[in-house]
């Protein structure tokens, strides 16, 4: 009886392993059970090979974020990470002139941000809005490669 009490805890064990790493892979490649929600005041953006959902990887481009990101460094970005929680310091994706750009928040300004590269002397001349932003990077460089 042992034996057999034994063998059913290890399969159960088991089991319940393989459904944590499915349920990781699911959550870090931006998949789940329950339908994705759009932010209403910003589209999906898309561009070549690009698609800005959950949490997704995609490539950084530019020099603007030097030595921080690379161009062709992946990046992962939280499509839904709330504009209401950034923080100074956080590196953002949002919409310029029909672009993703990438760049670090470097002062609150009422409801809106003020946004520079890390390659950049001054800060952007164009204040982040909250229709304007896409999502936070929460990962980047060789932590996905």
């Amino acid at each position: 009886m042992k034996d057999w009490c034994s063998s059913a805890v290890d399969i159960l064990i088991g089991i319940a392993a393989a459904l944590v790493v499915a349920f990781l892979v699911l959550m870090l490649t931006g998949c789940s059970s329950q339908p994705i929600k759009q932010r209403s005041s910003t589209p999906p953006v898309k561009q070549e090979g690009i698609a800005f959902n959950s949490v997704i990887s995609n490539e950084h481009y530019g020099n603007s974020m030097l030595p921080t990101l690379k161009p062709g460094d992946p990046i992962a970005i939280d499509r839904y990470y709330p504009f209401s929680d950034l923080q100074e310091g956080d590196i953002v994706v949002y919409q310029h002139g029909g672009m993703p750009t990438v760049h670090r928040l470097v002062q609150r300004l009422g409801s809106h941000w003020m946004t520079q590269g890390d390659n950049n002397t001054l800060p952007d001349s164009l204040v982040l809005t909250e229709t304007q932003y896409i999502g936070k990077v929460v990962a980047y460089g060789r932590v996905l490669k």
